[in-house]
């Protein structure tokens, strides 16, 4: 062989041998071109690349996403995830997502509903909700600070079924199914009116309070006249000194009950049982007590006391 044959020998060897080196992958993440070999899963410019990749996933129904400068294919659950997937992302600050409501309901009834992956309860009934809201007088569910041992309030304090009748006494500490503070323990008596029977709440079949004989120094003269004639005895129309009681249901007697024969009836004499309640409602007075002449002291006939 020439020396001519050996060195185009040798010059083609050499190029041939330059064609068996391989070219490095690098990554060229935006070129248009998945490039496998470098590691590349997606392009960001080619959503056929990736957007399908969150099925498969625990978020099926998500588009996924093309890191732009790795071009790895992004399908997590922050990613794949969105409100209104009908799954809750309690990660993502969902409260509830479509018909999932984490076990949450309205708690005195009515419907709790979901809004832009957040609790709406608008729908539910307030009373029973464990907060007295405006219009309540409290709620039955609600939980007091464990230092209170009872929630008290003066029935004075609360509105009657009757306005113009307002409660007199009691206090009551149990809150109804109503939002209303129970009136059960409530009474008309000390409202300074001697009431017949009354609604003591405002449903129907709420429970009657009892017909008062007496409030205060106010009675019913039928009521005194029978307690009087009881108390002093004799036939005599009389009338007596009385208390009455803290239920404002009976007379008590006093310690005096001071009878005394009533205005308009006839006058006793000086002697008699009882004198005309004149002279016990103006002592000292030298003025008769019966009108009409007095004859040695005594009254005349038809004399009455004044």
């Amino acid at each position: 062989m020439s020396w001519l044959a050996r060195g185009v020998f040798v010059l083609l060897t050499g190029v041939c041998a330059g064609c068996l080196v391989g070219l490095e992958h690098q990554l060229s993440c935006g070129d248009g071109h998945v490039d496998t070999l470098a590691g590349e899963e997606c392009e960001p410019g080619l959503p056929n690349t990736y957007v399908d990749a969150c099925q498969g996933t625990s978020r099926p129904l998500g588009e996924a996403a093309c890191d732009p400068v790795t071009c790895t294919i992004i399908n997590d659950i922050d990613q794949c995830g969105f409100c209104g997937d009908g799954i809750l992302d309690k990660g993502a600050g969902e409260q509830c997502d479509g018909e999932e409501l984490d076990g949450q309901k309205c708690p005195a009834g009515g419907v709790l509903q979901c809004h832009d992956c957040m609790i709406d309860d608008t729908a539910c009934e307030l009373c029973g909700n464990g907060f007295p809201n405006f219009g309540e007088e409290c709620d039955y569910k609600e939980v007091h600070d464990p230092d209170d041992l009872f929630v008290e309030k003066l029935c004075t304090a609360l509105p009657a079924p009757f306005g113009s009748i307002p409660y007199g006494s009691g206090t009551t500490s149990t809150c109804g199914e109503d939002c209303r503070w129970s009136r059960l323990p409530c009474s008309y008596c000390g409202n300074g009116k001697v009431d017949g029977e009354l609604p003591l709440g405002f449903t129907n079949g709420t429970l009657m309070s009892p017909e008062e004989v007496c409030d205060g120094p106010l009675v019913k003269t039928s009521e005194l006249d029978a307690f009087c004639a009881s108390t002093c005895g004799g036939d005599e129309k009389v009338r007596c000194a009385f208390t009455c009681a803290d239920d404002c249901l009976a007379l008590q007697q006093t310690t005096d009950p001071q009878c005394c024969i009533k205005k308009g009836e006839t006058c006793p004499d000086p002697d008699g049982l009882y004198p005309c309640c004149w002279e016990i409602d103006n002592p000292g007075s030298l003025e008769s007590p019966c009108s009409g002449e007095l004859i040695d002291g005594k009254p005349t006939e038809g004399a009455r006391c004044r």
